[in-house]
């Protein structure tokens, strides 16, 4: 799972900070497991795994808010392979639910929005008769107006995602307090978003693709070619709404500036990246350090960074911890315009970071 937004640290929710928690959303009291998931033994929503994490003492009230779809399963193996056909919802019934779902939150002290698609919405189009695929990102059945709903009731909202595919969150990314990206997690899914929402565990999840703000920026990914990707668009930024690589995380952890043993090696030697990464919050975590390399010059073109390593390591509040990487052909080399795998004499740009945009760097001379 993975954190992408938490203005004012509103998250991690206090066990006895709400006496009342409004619990929204069509992927709230059905957790969807993905393709091929079969049937689980258990299979934990995000409101029961509220409920479990809370226990009785905290007043839990639940909406749907819409239908995804009328003829959906709660199995997601069904969904995806034995029903055919996609019911959609009429759009006025929805908004009644709607409605209704407002009424309740309105009640509440905080809420927890649990959208985004079963499975009906993310599989192949297999036969004429099994319908497939997707023409737009963006969440379908009104869950765009679910939101924004709530967003006026003037309560913190905070929101759960659980799809199996990217999706346009674009007004999400803008009015929610915070962002909880579930995706298809499998069984246990209520009960791991519940620890990681109320502090039980800090999450240290990131991306491993980018997040586009619309369809229209498809494709849209890290490792492009230097001459993709720069120019602007008329109605939107050209960069993604998530790059890859990122995640946020309940504490804090500061870089300092990479280094490398040796700045000048040969095509067939190597040299060691070292960073230290220091735990500036409160809270213990995990960090996920990446290591990218981009060569400036070449006989082919390259694209303008590639992950080449990462490691996971655990930082109590105030420990600081040195992370290193080794730098060797199988950093640097790559097939050249006579399909050889060699290493290029050239300026190598090694960066080091917490995702694929916050990056600082270090120039390796390769000669």
């Amino acid at each position: 799972m993975v954190l992408l937004k938490n203005d004012n640290k509103i998250l991690p929710l206090g066990k006895t900070q709400y006496h009342r928690i409004a619990v929204v959303g069509p992927c709230a009291a059905t957790n969807y497991t993905g393709d091929y998931s079969g049937v689980p033994v258990q299979n934990v929503s995000l409101l029961q795994g509220i409920k479990n994490t809370l226990g009785p003492n905290t007043d839990i009230v639940y909406a749907k808010g819409v239908d995804l779809t009328l003829n959906g399963d709660t199995i997601s193996l069904n969904n995806f392979q034995y029903i055919d056909s996609i019911m959609l919802p009429d759009p006025e019934t929805n908004r009644r639910k709607i409605d209704s779902a407002v009424a309740v939150a309105r009640t509440a002290d905080i809420i927890i929005c649990a959208v985004g698609t079963n499975e009906q919405f993310v599989r192949e189009a297999e036969e004429s008769h099994h319908y497939g695929d997707a023409s737009t990102l963006d969440l379908p059945s009104q869950q765009d107006e679910l939101v924004k709903a709530l967003v006026a009731t003037g309560k913190p909202v905070v929101v759960y995602l659980a799809h199996g595919r990217p999706q346009s969150i674009n007004y999400i990314a803008e009015h929610a307090n915070a962002i909880l990206d579930g995706w298809y997690t499998g069984e246990e899914s209520g009960n791991a978003a519940a620890h990681i929402l109320f502090g039980d565990a800090n999450p240290s999840g990131k991306l491993t693709i980018s997040i586009p703000r619309s369809v229209g920026q498809i494709p849209v990914y890290y490792n492009h070619k230097p001459s993709a990707q720069f120019l602007p668009y008329t109605t939107e930024l050209n960069t993604p709404l998530y790059p890859f690589g990122y995640g946020l995380s309940y504490t804090n952890y500061a870089y300092s500036a990479p280094r490398l043993s040796n700045t000048s090696i040969t095509p067939g030697g190597s040299t060691t990246v070292s960073v230290d990464i220091t735990n500036t919050g409160k809270m213990k975590g995990d960090e996920i350090i990446q290591l990218y390399v981009h060569q400036q010059t070449s006989s082919v073109t390259r694209p303008v960074k590639e992950l080449k390593n990462f490691s996971r390591i655990h930082l109590e509040p105030g420990e600081t911890k040195t992370v290193s990487f080794l730098i060797d052909r199988n950093s640097l080399a790559f097939w050249d315009r006579n399909l050889h795998y060699t290493v290029e004499k050239s300026i190598f740009q090694i960066m080091t970071g917490p995702n694929s945009n916050s990056l600082q760097t270090v120039e390796l001379t390769v000669k």
